[in-house]
């Protein structure tokens, strides 16, 4: 539980400043986004052997499916953010998904916002068999 707090206060501090994520290799993510009055960002990872992580950049969930090419050990961090009817910041949320991507397996993100409610599901989806919704969460250990 510790190393899962440290991980995500080294993640929230790192996505504090934003960088364009430059891509690299083919898709192997498909974030779909569904956004009723939030916008949100794909934040992207790289986790070292010691769970230490180190930002590659942002992806902006601008369009309702956005394809991403991950790097082989991932931490991906999900942000929304909310604002009122004036302009300013309502809120923010993130999830966070520990990922290490199997060759030949793709994955999917669903993020979700509707009235208050933030939603985020992860699906990997093998070359062949039916595909399995990921846990959640900054925990690689």
């Amino acid at each position: 539980m510790r190393r899962s707090a440290a991980l995500l206060a080294a993640v929230l501090a790192a996505c504090s400043g934003t960088t364009p994520y430059r891509q690299a290799g083919d898709a192997n993510l498909e974030v779909r986004s569904s956004l009723e009055g939030a916008r949100a960002s794909l934040h992207i990872h790289r986790l070292d052997e010691k769970c230490r992580t180190r930002y590659e950049g942002t992806v902006a969930l601008d369009s309702p499916v956005v394809a991403v090419a991950i790097p082989a050990d991932s931490l991906l961090v999900v942000s929304f953010a909310t604002s009122s009817f004036l302009g300013g910041n309502r809120g923010s949320i993130s999830r966070e998904l520990a990922l290490r991507p199997r060759p030949g397996y793709r994955y999917r993100i669903e993020a979700r916002y509707k009235d208050a409610i933030y939603d985020v599901e992860a699906i990997e989806i093998p070359p062949r068999g039916k595909p399995r919704v990921l846990k959640l969460g900054a925990d690689c250990g």
